[in-house]
């Protein structure tokens, strides 16, 4: 038996007596080196094949991008425009329900206690607004791009395992 029948590509190391047996350290080193090298060339593959998924991707996630800032805007606005309109009315209704408590009362003994009633009023009311709006939950945009980012994070994090 000739040593390229055993070990092709390999060169002649010690340990192989030409009837084809070799040392047990001469086979533990070649198939250590075999091993390296499929172990290096299955990671640059892995990476290939992550860096392809990846660009792939890329063009997907700004698609998703544009359309979340869209829908984003026009919730906002929509949002925006109906707040306003809502203030602006509660601001008329309850200055005029004000304004006709204190003419009720204009030539009463108690008119002073009206107008200050009115005015704790107003304070107590905003102050429970500015506690309603501390209590809100924020509005999270940009809800599927994040999931579909971290989902490919972990497909590629498994991939590369």
């Amino acid at each position: 038996m000739r040593h390229d029948d055993c070990c092709p590509g390999l060169p002649m190391h010690e340990g192989f007596d030409g009837a084809g047996r070799h040392g047990r350290r001469v086979r533990e080193s070649a198939a250590m080196g075999r091993e390296n090298t499929m172990s290096v060339r299955t990671k640059l593959d892995s990476w290939r094949n992550v860096g392809s998924f990846a660009v792939r991707r890329l063009a997907d996630y700004a698609e998703l991008l544009t359309i979340e800032m869209a829908e984003t805007r026009s919730r906002l606005l929509r949002e925006f425009i109906a707040l306003v309109a809502l203030t602006v009315c509660a601001l008329f209704t309850v200055s005029f329900f004000c304004i006709a408590v204190i003419a009720s009362a204009l030539n009463k003994p108690y008119f002073l206690y009206v107008v200050w009633g009115v005015a704790i009023a107003w304070l107590l009311l905003s102050l429970i607004a500015l506690l309603a709006c501390r209590a809100l939950r924020p509005i999270h945009s940009f809800d599927v791009l994040k999931d579909e980012l971290q989902a490919d994070l972990q497909s590629l994090r498994e991939a590369l395992k």
